[in-house]
Order: C-alpha cells, then sequence, then structure tokens
C-alpha cells in the first residue's frame, strides 16, 4: 500500500475500459474502500483512488421495444419450450406467457420476479406491485383483458410465487436471461433485453393515446397530478378501463 500510486490503479481501470460502467465503478469502490481500512490503520496517509478515472468504451444497447409482430411471434408460440444447458433452471417449461405478462403490465424485471399469487386479483383485474426501486414504484397495476387467461392459468400450483425456475424458487436476473430469455431471443431471431419489455409497455401505451398521467402511475413514476399511494375503487377502475385502451 506504501508504494502504491495512482498509476498502479489507473492502469487496472483503463485495461478494462471494454468493461461495463457499472462494472469499472466497482473497480473505484474496491480501490476507496481498501484505502479507507489502510488510512484508519495507519498504513498510508494519502489516497490516490481520489484521483483514478473510469470511461468506459462499451456501447451502450439503444433501447428497442418490441414490434407488434415480435408481439404476435410471441402469442403465436406461447407454449414453446426452451433447452437450456442447465436443465433444472427452467426445467422443460414454456415462460413465454411470463414475457407477455412482462409486456402487458410494464413492471420492472425485478417486480415480475417477485410477484406473489396473493398479489393478483383477477376479479377486480389489478396487480399489488411492491416496490423495488423507489416509492412511487410501490402501485397498483391494472391487468389488460388480453392476459387475464396466462394470469389465471398462473395462479395453480403450490408455490406462493407466481412464476419460478425449476428449482421452485424465484426467477434470479442472472439465471432468467442465460436460461429463458436470451435463447429465447436468439430463437426467434429477435434482439433485447427483459427491461425493454417494460420500454416497450410505455411506447404501446403513448401510441394507443392513455392518459398520461395514469401512464405514470401504471409504471411508478412520481407524479404531481396524483397523491403518492392513494388508491380508491373508482381510481382502480379508471386504471383497469384505460389498460385496455392499449393496443397490442
Amino acid at each position: 500500500m506504501v508504494d502504491l500510486r495512482k498509476a498502479h490503479m489507473q492502469k487496472i481501470v483503463d485495461d478494462n475500459s471494454d468493461k461495463s460502467k457499472s462494472t469499472l465503478n466497482n473497480m473505484l469502490k474496491l480501490f476507496h474502500a481498501v484505502y479507507k481500512f489502510a488510512m484508519e490503520n495507519d498504513i498510508c496517509e494519502k489516497n490516490y483512488s481520489e484521483f483514478v478515472t473510469a470511461e468506459s468504451e462499451k456501447e451502450v444497447k439503444q433501447k428497442s421495444p418490441f414490434s407488434r409482430e415480435e408481439i404476435e411471434t410471441l402469442w403465436d408460440n406461447i407454449n414453446w419450450v426452451c433447452n437450456p444447458k442447465k436443465p433444472k433452471t427452467t426445467s422443460g417449461k414454456p415462460y413465454i406467457d411470463m414475457v407477455l405478462i412482462h409486456i402487458y403490465t410494464g413492471i420492472r424485471p425485478g417486480e415480475l420476479f417477485k410477484l406473489k399469487k396473493c398479489d393478483i386479483h383477477l376479479e377486480e383485474r389489478w396487480i399489488d406491485v411492491g416496490g423495488t426501486k423507489t416509492k412511487a414504484a410501490k402501485r397498483i397495476v391494472p391487468i389488460h383483458k388480453k392476459i387475464l387467461p396466462l394470469l389465471e392459468k398462473r395462479m395453480h400450483g403450490e408455490s406462493e410465487y407466481l412464476f419460478t425456475s425449476g428449482s421452485g424458487k424465484p426467477f434470479e436476473s442472472t439465471v432468467y436471461r442465460n436460461s429463458f430469455f436470451d435463447p429465447m431471443c436468439s430463437h426467434f431471431g429477435m434482439n433485447h433485453t427483459p427491461h425493454e419489455c417494460r420500454h416497450t409497455f410505455a411506447s404501446f401505451a403513448a401510441a394507443s393515446n392513455m392518459n398520461k398521467v395514469l401512464i405514470k402511475k401504471i409504471i411508478g413514476h412520481s407524479s404531481g397530478d396524483l397523491t403518492e399511494d392513494v388508491y380508491t375503487h373508482a381510481f382502480i377502475e379508471d386504471l383497469v378501463e384505460e389498460i385496455d385502451k392499449m393496443n397490442i
């Protein structure tokens, strides 16, 4: 630590400039943490990690919503089964319905994985989504009429979660992408990320002339037009009526 200088750490970061910005930032956090420990224990007097900078050369993928034709392909292949390298991850089960539910609700991937059956209110057609990112993320999401049968089918089974991997546990992001989502996109000639399901919802909602304030409430963006976390029965009915305007 005494002999370490900024140039040493900068070279490590520069040599990994092909990595994502978040990966490089994690490197800087590690440098800062090591120096904090070293200075607290009088190992060194100067924190050279403060002068290290990180610039990622990795191209940021432009967000691209699913096209209407791609969504039709998903509906036409609703029972398609992926054969992953690790069979236990998806256990040969169909999960395209999960992608469609994601597209038609616009929730975040992390929220999708955490959905429980008790969160689904089929008769009133709404989902109670617990927040994972911001206070505004705690919200009511209306159920589009086209995905009602998909949700009804998912309500069966012993697990408390709506979606589970082959092990019976909720999906983790990496497992979902590696064992199903990415292979599905490759098989059908698509190029998307799970987050683009949410982007697809927002795009089609706007194109369908849905109320902009209600769109914000549905996808979990804070809006000054409505009081956060206040949902009356009449308001939920308004959300359901609005969601059916979305033409996909």
